[in-house]
């Protein structure tokens, strides 16, 4: 019998602002202004055993882009809510 298991995301699973960028076709601005806006507001998405954080911070990189935001990572399965956002951006 099969287990239902979550699937597990490593680190270069999350995309940054400028890989957003090129993987949603715009432009690196505004892939970092949409994250930082939803960072802000604790926008949670759903996944499988439970609410995740839509945008979190590399804990690991210390100082903040060239752009001044710190180091935006986006949750690999937030996928529809950040087209969502990218065309209201528009």
């Amino acid at each position: 019998m099969a287990e239902n298991k979550a699937p597990v995301f490593s680190k270069s699973d999350y995309l940054s602002p400028v890989a957003a960028a090129k993987k949603y076709g715009t432009d690196k601005l505004t892939a970092a202004q949409i994250m930082h806006e939803q960072f802000k507001r604790g926008t949670k998405i759903l996944t499988k055993y439970g609410s995740r954080p839509m945008v979190t911070i590399d804990p690991l990189v210390h100082s903040k882009t060239k752009d001044g935001f710190p180091a935006y990572r986006l949750h690999p399965l937030a996928d529809e809510k950040f087209k969502e956002l990218l065309a209201k951006e528009k």
